[in-house]
């Protein structure tokens, strides 16, 4: 009974409109009074939950995509995209994509992405007659690459949260990302032979695809320090975002000279913010996940699952369903570090990888950023584009419609996950 007034607590307080952090930490301090539990127990488990070396990899990591924004990178990343695709029927859908793929090598936020993105991209595909319908479809569903295609902060959580190598999980999520990309451009192809979507360019320029690649070339590299560092052991998944922070810094300050130090100021008060947010929901839900813990919770989950079925394919594709649902209204931290300690026993007792469980769950949690009613990169689209909840949802549905199929392909076939760090030894 204290469990379920425990849970039904929380979930009131969120949907009364308190924050997800202040729910999870209020409702676990009246479970521990209520209990007889000394609520220092409290702050000692909310510490140890944002007491881990590993996550000083999200601060670096934020901040390297900022000063990449603030420092004029995006704008000649989608140069060189335009040059590469844009000669062809959809080419500037396709540039979009491809953008999206490449400054999630930087960014590993769904949200960073559509910050950056959204406003060039949503102004480039107006002025060149795109319908705002599929503009806005494309870009949300490109912008969930951002979390998959290495760094991703998600992993980051998932990795601490779950007590897997963090190198491994974002080598994994190569073969994903890209996937998600390639579906998003077959989908842009299947639209522009419907839809007779117009050219960006006449014809395919070598000059202009020369220029805009040494435009954009040392951008370009910023993807392949945080991969080449890991694979090469010269750093950890944690130093890199340290790396492709101080990167960042020197290319947008001494190399473009774009990036000035009101721009540096912006972004460490931009990264600090959000830095702060995440771990103070990761404190929380820590305490939070103690108590379902010290209830047993994840013992009468995992028998409730294992009496469905022990097969892992099943209990896979059961929890990416349950994590879809959850994806819609709660932020992706939160629920990672809610529900692992619950769920883990359960992976490792029927034999699922849990890099590829953590690469899928990545997936699908990313997914949920542009999912209804709570979706954060869904409200950051709606208002760069002047749409309500209700349009944005019927664009971007064919779009999630080809995502579902990526995310169910690699859910059945592990090795879209597994093989490269395991052929890297990761």
């Amino acid at each position: 009974m204290d469990m379920v007034l425990f849970v039904t607590g929380a979930v009131a307080l969120m949907l009364i409109g308190l924050p997800i952090s202040f729910s999870l930490g209020l409702s676990s301090i009246a479970y521990m009074i209520w209990s007889g539990i000394p609520p220092v127990s409290f702050v000692q488990h909310l510490s140890k939950g944002v007491n881990s070396y590993t996550l000083l990899a999200l601060p670096f990591f934020i901040l390297a995509g900022q000063l990449m924004n603030h420092g004029g990178i995006t704008a000649k990343i989608f140069r060189f995209t335009n040059a590469l695709t844009g000669h062809i029927r959809g080419g500037l859908a396709h540039a979009n994509v491809f953008a999206a793929m490449i400054f999630a090598g930087i960014s590993g936020s769904a949200v960073a992405e559509a910050g950056a993105l959204g406003t060039v991209q949503l102004k480039a595909m107006k002025e060149n007659g795109y319908a705002q319908s599929f503009s806005v479809g494309l870009i949300a569903g490109s912008m969930t690459i951002g979390p998959i295609i290495p760094p991703s902060i998600i992993m980051v959580v998932y990795g601490i949260a779950a007590s897997v190598p963090i190198g491994s999980l974002f080598i994994g999520g190569i073969i994903p990302g890209v996937l998600m990309g390639l579906g998003m451009m077959l989908t842009v192809v299947i639209a522009a032979a419907w839809q007779d979507l117009p050219r960006y360019h006449s014809a395919f320029s070598i000059r202009e695809l020369y220029d805009s690649f040494v435009d954009a070339f040392l951008a370009l590299v910023a993807p392949g320090l945080v991969i080449g560092g890991i694979l090469t052991g010269a750093y950890t998944a944690t130093e890199a975002g340290a790396v492709v922070a101080a990167y960042a810094f020197v290319v947008g300050m001494f190399y473009y000279r774009e990036l000035t130090f009101q721009h540096v100021f912006d972004a460490l008060i931009e990264t600090m913010l959000l830095s702060s947010t995440i771990l103070l929901i990761m404190g929380m839900s820590n305490s939070f996940a103690w108590v379902l813990a010290f209830e047993q919770a994840p013992a009468h989950v995992a028998q409730w699952l294992l009496g469905i079925s022990r097969d892992p394919t099943t209990i896979t594709l059961l929890l990416m369903g349950l994590y879809l649902i959850l994806g819609c209204f709660m932020e992706a931290v939160a629920i990672v570090v809610m529900t692992i300690p619950i769920i883990l026993p359960v992976i490792r007792q029927v034999g699922i990888d849990p890099v590829h469980f953590g690469v899928i769950l990545a997936v699908n949690l990313s997914l949920g950023t542009i999912t209804p009613p709570l979706g954060i990169v869904m409200y950051v689209l709606c208002d760069l584009a002047g749409i309500s909840v209700n349009q944005f949802t019927r664009y971007v549905a064919p779009f999630f419609a080809m995502l579902l199929v990526v995310l169910l392909v690699i859910t059945l076939w592990p090795a879209t996950v597994t093989f490269l760090p395991r052929y890297f030894g990761t």
